[in-house]
């Protein structure tokens, strides 16, 4: 029997292929899904997930229901029968995300956006004061931890960047636990609606480029 699911804007994508794996995919990475098929890359496999990267440099996850939710990924409604290897080919398109032995296909959408208070200089200075100077278990000295906290709580747009360009690349990981930091930061800022989040997220990306992994 053919598996349905409805797109966002009310078109439906089906499946014939019985051993492809549902998945419930952001709205993040729809215009991706959604479109005619493109050619991707296996990037990484950790456990619980595959990270592909597209020719054109999108990236899709598809993670196992346990694995940690990000906003650019697929979440299988159970394990992963399958992971194929970094550097395998496959596609992604048209409903489906295909690479070596994993098929799945979408049936369900959800939106990453959280529901969260309107940004006040009392809560950036609140949320500032649990951002943790150093984690051993991490591998991030506090250094630019402490520059990036003291440049966001004076509103320095430009000592801000400077500080959260420090973090990029840093310390260990399939993403290194710097990016991991400024990842955090940025999604805050601008959930939160912050004035400063779109030219910091545009700051950082412009210097991330060439310093840290594909994801």
């Amino acid at each position: 029997m053919a598996a349905t699911s409805v797109r966002p804007s009310g078109m439906v994508l089906t499946s014939t292929d019985a051993t492809a794996i549902p998945v419930a995919a952001s709205t993040a990475v729809r215009r991706i899904l959604c479109g005619p098929p493109r050619p991707a890359v296996v990037i990484g496999t950790p456990a619980g997930a595959v990270y592909l990267r597209t020719d054109d440099g999108e990236l899709l996850a598809v993670l196992a229901p346990t694995a940690a939710r990000l906003p650019m990924a697929a979440v299988a409604v159970d394990a992963l029968r399958e992971r194929p290897e970094p550097g395998q080919r496959g596609s992604v398109g048209a409903g489906r995300i295909d690479a070596g032995g994993l098929s799945a296909h979408v049936v369900r959408w959800w939106d990453p956006r959280p529901v969260l208070p309107l940004w006040t200089p009392e809560l950036l200075a609140a949320n500032l004061a649990q951002i943790s100077l150093a984690d051993p278990e991490i591998g991030l000295p506090p250094g630019p931890v402490r520059a990036l906290r003291a440049a966001l709580h004076d509103r320095d747009h430009t000592v801000t960047v400077r500080a959260a360009s420090a973090l990029i690349g840093l310390g260990p990981g399939l993403t290194p636990s710097g990016d991991d930091v400024l990842i955090g930061l940025i999604s805050s800022l601008v959930c939160l609606g912050h004035p400063d989040s779109g030219p910091t997220a545009a700051a950082v990306l412009a210097a991330a480029q060439g310093r840290t992994t594909d994801l």
